[in-house]
């Protein structure tokens, strides 16, 4: 566990001058890139300014053309870069940030958030303390034990127990490895519209530990303004992302198609992992077009 003098040591380091390249990534999408200019207004004020802010978008949405809140961001520099990302598939398109920038030090962010302007050079300072850690703004430890779940107050120290909230999360160069987006069926899957339990389990597996550099608390989240009418808990997929304990099923569920059963018992024994399997209808759907089922839904003569 690093004293709060190393941290502080650390930030006056990046003050004095920071070679490696910092990449801050988010996506947005059609129902809330109006958004963006609120988010990224508020987010220059940031006390380390990174090297380059990328938004990431979906040129099955957006058909390449960059939205007109998003293209004004780019035009008074609030944002350097869009790159696209083929298919849709939803806040997972920032993780391509890894293939691009593999040596950089990669920060995510959402497109509903106003971060505290010491965010970035606050998560810098505790990668840099904890170089082979997964570090997280705002942390809490989650604990599994005979079908209960509790939280324990923060503990800043790293650990499996620690939650990872992927928008509020940084990653040293080469602490994750490009080869997790080559697993796209496990995205898909097992949770299709929440990385934070896609990217956990990997963390897992690789006995990657999470740190967070501040406790968590009820409304630690400062949400943009008329930002959560339109969010990831619409539609049929609401009920598997909602309330821990169903983002830790779809958790075993990355754990099961990562074939790492063995860490998930390791950190949740008492959760039986492999029973949380994904049926093979959803894994056909993964493989199927939806207008392609459609049309073999009204062949068969189904609703």
């Amino acid at each position: 566990m690093i004293e709060n003098e190393i941290i502080e040591e650390k930030k006056r380091e990046l003050r004095n001058g920071f070679s490696v390249p910092v990449y801050v990534n988010f996506t947005t999408w059609k129902k809330r890139d109006g958004t963006v200019e609120k988010l990224l207004s508020h987010f220059s004020q940031q006390t380390f300014k990174p090297t380059k802010i990328i938004c990431w978008l979906s040129a099955k949405e957006y058909h390449h053309k960059v939205p007109a809140s998003v293209q004004e961001c780019l035009d008074s520099h609030l944002l350097d870069e869009v790159r696209w990302v083929r298919g849709n598939t939803y806040c997972h398109k920032r993780w391509e940030a890894f293939r691009l920038h593999p040596d950089a030090y990669n920060i995510m962010i959402d497109d509903d958030l106003y971060y505290p302007e010491d965010y970035i050079e606050t998560l810098l300072a505790f990668s840099l303390a904890y170089p082979h850690t997964a570090v997280c703004y705002y942390g809490k430890r989650c604990f599994y034990s005979h079908g209960n779940w509790s939280h324990e107050t923060y503990v800043m120290e790293p650990s499996h127990y620690n939650e990872l909230y992927s928008g509020l999360s940084c990653f040293a160069p080469g602490l994750l490895p490009d080869d997790v987006l080559r697993h796209g069926l496990r995205r898909t899957v097992c949770c299709p519209k929440c990385d934070d339990s896609w990217v956990k389990s990997w963390l897992v597996k690789w006995d990657i530990p999470v740190v967070g550099c501040r406790e968590w608390y009820m409304n630690c989240y400062d949400f943009i303004e008329d930002t959560q009418q339109d969010g990831l808990w619409e539609g049929r997929n609401s009920q598997k992302q909602h309330g821990v304990i169903n983002k830790y099923i779809n958790l075993c569920n990355c754990f099961y198609y990562n074939g790492s059963i063995a860490e998930g018992e390791r950190v949740w024994p008492d959760m039986e992992v492999v029973r949380y399997h994904t049926s093979v209808l959803s894994l056909l759907k993964a493989f199927i077009p939806l207008e392609v089922r459609h049309k073999i839904k009204h062949l068969l003569g189904k609703k």
